[in-house]
């Protein structure tokens, strides 16, 4: 099976098969064949492990729970993710228990694969979905398995699948973990987190704090006003926003303290609009200029972008967007970043955001065809006309991209 060409047609072959029923004894067969130490081929990246077990999807109750646990544990990790998967397509009490023991502390936890969101969502509609959630609790500490616990444990929140006790549970089993998380921001928040460890935690809080509105019980509004009052006020806004969906109040002060940052008020506005609450910001905090900021430092700090806001921003102007890009108003806006970052030779550069409703009245409006885009060319290259020109041709690249997608 090392051999680049055999592989192929092997791999091909079992592509082939997905989504077929298999005939009697050969799932289990199949099974039993991806617990073998398949060697790794360059040319040929698929694992045959992974495509054996995907073969069960077909018909998920026609393995014994019994023996996708027993093979589990021989498995590479992409066979391991699609055993779990199996056992959880089954929606059934029998497949529910394997997976609580598997991805439980009583489990081979050091065995838990990296997990993709959706692993596990169809054993919501499973009876007793409710069991789960101790070794959900228990995984949310392993690497990776963060969004997909809110995930899970929103969805029973959100179908009324946890009943008060369990409620109570959630909430004190991740209450150490979003502490933790909230420590890490807290400590870095007055420094440069660009590849830093708080930009992890920082998203891994941004999956739980929302959860904590869902959850029906004082010990997580006293939770969240905690993360409220985080130094940090990217994840302050979290709190900000969960806290409002719960109908508790927060402070006028706080809020305009946490929207003077540009990524928080991005959070912010996005957020309490989203609950028809958007007016709770101060004016001049929800004004079209505003919002505009706050969406060019949220798009330059991307891991795709910059990778961190940038150290200054300063407004250029609001503009007529070019035919090209849509209808509306643009603004565009200077920006530099401090070295050793790779940009900072190329001081102050600009960026652009766009359309707006010219016509909105009491909250900035996106107009269709709505984008954000820099391509970090020096401010003093050219003319500022040419700049959004150039950035609007861009957008509409991008979305010919997508669109062909």
């Amino acid at each position: 099976m090392s051999d680049p060409v055999v592989r192929g047609v092997a791999v091909e072959e079992l592509k082939g098969w997905q989504g077929a029923h298999l005939a009697e004894g050969a799932a289990v067969a199949a099974i039993r064949a991806a617990t073998v130490g398949y060697p790794w081929v360059d040319s040929v990246p698929d694992d045959p492990g992974e495509l054996l077990v995907q073969l069960t999807w077909a018909d998920p109750c026609g393995v014994p729970p019994a023996e996708l646990e027993r093979a589990y544990v021989f498995c590479a990790e992409k066979a391991r993710r699609a055993i779990l998967r199996t056992l959880a397509l089954r929606r059934d009490s029998e497949g529910l228990h394997a997976v609580a023991h598997l991805i439980g502390i009583d489990g081979p936890v050091d065995l838990l694969p990296v997990p993709t969101e959706n692993l596990l969502r169809p054993l919501l509609e499973a009876p007793g979905a409710q069991l789960l959630v101790p070794a959900l609790l228990s995984a949310a500490w392993r690497r990776g398995w963060v969004p997909l616990v809110a995930d899970m444990l929103g969805g029973m929140a959100r179908r009324g699948l946890l009943d008060e006790e369990a409620t109570e549970a959630v909430c004190e089993g991740l209450s150490p973990l979003v502490l933790a998380l909230l420590d890490t921001c807290d400590r870095t928040a007055p420094m440069s987190d660009r590849g830093g460890l708080a930009r992890v935690d920082r998203d891994r809080l941004g999956r739980l704090v929302p959860l904590f509105a869902e959850l029906d019980c004082e010990a997580a509004s006293t939770l969240l006003r905690r993360v409220l009052a985080s130094v940090d006020p990217r994840v302050a806004s979290l709190a900000a926003v969960a806290l409002a969906s719960r109908g508790d109040l927060v402070g006028e002060d706080r809020m305009a303290l946490i929207a003077r940052d540009p990524e928080a008020r991005s959070t912010l506005l996005g957020g309490l609009t989203a609950i028809g609450r958007g007016f709770e910001l101060p004016d001049d905090m929800r004004s079209e200029v505003a919002l505009a900021e706050a969406e060019v430092v949220a798009y330059l700090a991307g891991r795709t972008q910059l990778g961190a806001p940038p150290d200054e921003i300063e407004h250029r102007g609001a503009f007529a967007t070019p035919v090209e890009w849509g209808r509306g108003i643009t603004h565009v806006f200077a920006f530099r970043v401090r070295p050793p970052h790779w940009s900072a030779p190329r001081g102050w550069m600009l960026a652009a955001a766009g359309p707006f409703e010219p016509d909105a009245e009491l909250m900035p409006r996106r107009s269709e065809g709505f984008g954000v885009c820099s391509l970090y060319e020096a401010e003093d290259g050219y003319e500022l006309s040419r700049h959004l020109l150039e950035m609007s041709r861009a957008v509409v690249a991008a979305r010919g991209s997508d669109e062909a997608a």
